[in-house]
């Protein structure tokens, strides 16, 4: 994979974790608004979008251990990879708690 595709690759992670934040911060804020006014069908919708994060986290874990292991990166695009991996893996408990 030349140097650009990788990039692109790099750059598509980082913006899937940003889709992926905003959805986790719609879900906290519906679920804060679902225990206000006891809405039972937001709480519903928010636990059915925890199943798109769950997707999301597999899917971007997935790319990002076939990026590591097809392209063995330089140390700062390593750490950016493993910290993708991380913020992922948080926002996807942040998402489970919502």
């Amino acid at each position: 994979m030349p140097r650009e595709e990788f990039n692109k690759a790099l750059e598509e992670l980082q913006i899937s974790i940003n889709a992926v934040e905003k959805t986790v911060k719609k879900m906290i804020n519906g679920s804060i608004e679902a225990l206000n006014t006891r809405n039972i069908d937001l709480s519903n919708k928010i636990i059915d979008m925890d199943d798109i994060v769950d997707k999301y986290k597999v899917e971007i874990e997935a790319k990002a251990i076939f990026l590591i292991a097809s392209e063995q990166p330089v140390a700062s695009d390593l750490r950016k990879i493993i910290t993708i991996m991380r913020v992922i893996m948080e926002l996807e408990r942040m998402a489970d708690y919502a």
